[in-house]
């Protein structure tokens, strides 16, 4: 954001860069209360497990992450799907090859692009 407009002193106030709540998009969703807060601004426990895509953002990677979310879709899961393209972040789960897939902490797959059923497998136990 440029400095002197009204957007950087919005932002600072709270305020989206046109003046609207930042827990609310514009669109009609909730961002607070998808990151797990109440609207008093308390935490609340996100239930579902969570899901971290390790890679580059390379094809094999973005299509590692399109086929973990047409399962969770179609299993009508509540599941968090990360993407981690930091290789920093990448190498403190030991992953030397990407794409690599991490459920709830574990590393689960590293170096391919899994099949449908692998992944319904990890959700499903």
């Amino acid at each position: 954001m440029k400095r002197g407009g009204r957007g950087w002193r919005d932002m600072a106030a709270g305020k989206g860069p046109v003046g609207r709540d930042m827990d609310t998009c514009g669109s009609g969703c909730n961002a607070n209360a998808r990151a797990g807060y109440r609207d008093n601004g308390e935490m609340t426990e996100v239930s579902g497990m969570e899901i971290k895509v390790l890679g580059t953002g390379c094809k094999k990677c973005r299509a590692t992450k399109e086929a973990i979310r047409e399962v969770v879709e179609e299993m009508g899961l509540d599941v968090r799907v990360d993407e981690v393209t930091e290789m920093s972040e990448i190498m403190k789960y030991n992953v030397l090859t990407t794409p690599g897939v991490v459920i709830d902490g574990k590393v689960v797959s590293k170096g391919k692009v899994p099949d449908k059923k692998e992944i319904r497998g990890w959700l499903q136990a």
